[in-house]
């Protein structure tokens, strides 16, 4: 299975500081329902996480994942992002654990796949 189109996209040049910087990673045999998800509240989540918290705004959208990227100034010159998508299990295991310090994770034993995105940080 060829989850995405293509795991990996170059968003070209980003001004320095910038803000919503679209990114999209657009599903090829992957749908919304064969990713992890739990229930908060009456809320669905689905279990995509990115690197850091200047890839903000994940939407799980019909026909793939968009992303926000919010430039921080810091960087200039070239960038790479990622997000992990974690995927639905087949058995009935919990999609979140607690680590050590009783923080809910992930499941170390979901499949992931990473996605990331380059850009080129200009003043």
């Amino acid at each position: 299975m060829k989850a995405f189109k293509s795991i990996s996209v170059d968003v070209g040049e980003i001004k320095a500081g910038s803000k919503g910087n679209e990114v999209f990673w657009e599903f090829q045999d992957l749908t919304r329902d064969l990713i992890a998800q739990y229930t908060k509240g009456e809320d669905i989540v689905y279990l995509v996480r990115p690197q850091c918290g200047c890839t903000a705004n994940l939407e799980i959208l019909d026909n793939g994942i968009k992303a926000s990227y919010n430039d921080n100034g810091n960087n200039i010159g070239d960038v790479i992002k990622r997000v992990s998508v974690y995927l639905k299990p087949k058995e009935n295991i919990p999609v979140q654990v607690k680590n050590k310090r009783g923080v809910l994770i992930p499941n170390p034993k979901l499949g992931k796949v990473t996605l990331s995105f380059t850009a080129n940080i200009v003043t």
